[in-house]
């Protein structure tokens, strides 16, 4: 706060002719820039702490990304190394999740708590300011003083001299009047006359003494301005080092952010790069072909004698092919064939000796076969996807709709199960355990 008198508040107020560092009180702008660098300390530290906040969440959001698309990838159909490209994805988003962690912990860490501690160490709180801004302007009113005090008279006599000039032209004027007109006497001429010698007389005197203060303020003014200077050139210093710490800080902030003149980073995009570029389409398709396409393995019916003497004891099948007899069922639709790997399928159809009933390999009259006994209830399952069947063995549902699985997930992907009365195959990946 300011020491300075009523007067030369005063003072400051009705000479103030310009916004000059010289005019009375104008320094309380360089002396509210110490302040302001307070202020700025604070904001810089926000900045920092809300750009690590930004970190932060990014690498949240990117893991959560990732987990969410690690199980959508694993039940996905998507397969060989292609499947591994879209893996590469979601590493490259986890290790630069990790990047981003370790980027907000520098900000934290290092910028921010660094502002700080330059902050406590320059900045000095007394009862209503800093103790830097009260020495500061401390400084400059002492300085200023005696060339506002010089001021102050030449100002004084200035407004005097100015109000004797006037005077002196009044009297001048009416003297002419008084001599122009008839009806003055000359006694009144001679007052007027008179007068106006008194008050020329008191306009040179004041006149003189207006020169003199003009004199003394002007042979003061090198004093004043070197006195000021060395307080301003105070102020200097402290915001050089401000501004030197500030600019080296931002340098420190841009090396924390930097991404690309990290190491790992590059590395980071070199290995993903490296696995899109290993999928190879030809490698996987002859995977698929050798696996669930057209080069798999198949037993193909044939035709087979009946042998007579086959041995039925504990009612076992007959032991033709590996101790069953597999019947070809030509109803079974392409879906169907998905699950046996590709194959035709068959039933397994066991025969029991001497029993009066049809065993499910035994022809009706109408060369139909029976079906065979009803699946005990499996697990209840949530749908998470719409899923609208393709083919007649295959269920329609919505997702949120609740079916029950009756036989776990083959080697293409597909469970079977029931919805609503019918039982058929539905993808494995679009439903969840209840």
């Amino acid at each position: 706060m300011s020491n300075g008198s009523p007067s030369d508040i005063d003072l400051a107020d009705s000479v103030r002719q310009s916004d000059s560092f010289w005019e009375v009180g104008s320094f309380k702008r360089v002396v509210k820039r110490i302040d302001d660098g307070a202020r700025l300390c604070d904001d810089l530290m926000k900045l920092v702490a809300e750009r690590a906040e930004i970190e932060a969440k990014y690498a949240t959001k990117l893991l959560h990304w990732k987990k969410r698309w690690d199980e959508l990838v694993e039940k996905g159909s998507e397969y060989g190394s292609l499947q591994t490209a879209w893996r590469g994805c979601l590493v490259e988003a986890e290790q630069l999740a990790d990047m981003h962690i370790r980027m907000r912990d520098g900000l934290m860490s290092q910028v921010h708590t660094s502002i700080g501690q330059w902050k406590t160490d320059h900045y000095h709180k007394s009862f209503f300011s800093w103790k830097e801004t009260k020495t500061a302007e401390d400084g400059f009113e002492k300085a200023q003083r005696p060339w506002t005090k010089r001021l102050a008279k030449v100002e004084k006599y200035k407004k005097i001299y100015h109000q004797s000039a006037k005077g002196t032209e009044q009297a001048t004027r009416h003297l002419v009047e008084s001599e122009r007109d008839a009806s003055v006497t000359a006694e009144q001429c001679k007052k007027a006359k008179d007068k106006m010698d008194k008050t020329r007389q008191h306009q040179d005197q004041v006149r003189d003494r207006y020169r003199e203060k003009l004199r003394e303020i002007d042979s003061y003014n090198p004093t004043y301005m070197r006195d000021m200077t060395s307080e301003f050139d105070k102020c200097q210093v402290f915001e050089r080092q401000r501004m030197d710490f500030f600019k080296e800080t931002l340098r420190f902030y841009k090396q924390v952010i930097d991404l690309s003149t990290m190491t790992e980073f590059l590395g980071i995009y070199s290995q993903f790069g490296s696995t899109i570029d290993a999928s190879n389409s030809d490698e996987d398709l002859e995977w698929y072909s050798q696996n669930h396409g057209a080069k798999m393995p198949m037993n193909w019916p044939k035709y087979e004698e009946y042998e007579i003497g086959v041995s039925m004891e504990d009612g076992g099948n007959p032991n033709v092919l590996g101790g069953s007899t597999e019947i070809y069922n030509p109803q079974r639709s392409p879906a169907s064939m998905r699950a046996a790997g590709g194959g035709v399928p068959f039933i397994s159809a066991p025969v029991h000796q001497g029993s009066a009933e049809p065993s499910y390999s035994q022809a009706s009259d109408d060369d139909e076969f029976l079906e065979p006994p009803p699946v005990a209830p499996g697990v209840p399952v949530r749908a998470l996807y719409d899923y609208d069947a393709t083919e007649d063995d295959e269920l329609s549902f919505k997702a949120g709709n609740v079916l029950t699985k009756l036989e776990d997930e083959d080697e293409q992907g597909w469970c079977k199960g029931m919805f609503n009365g019918k039982t058929g195959l539905y993808p494995a990946n679009y439903v969840e355990p209840v």
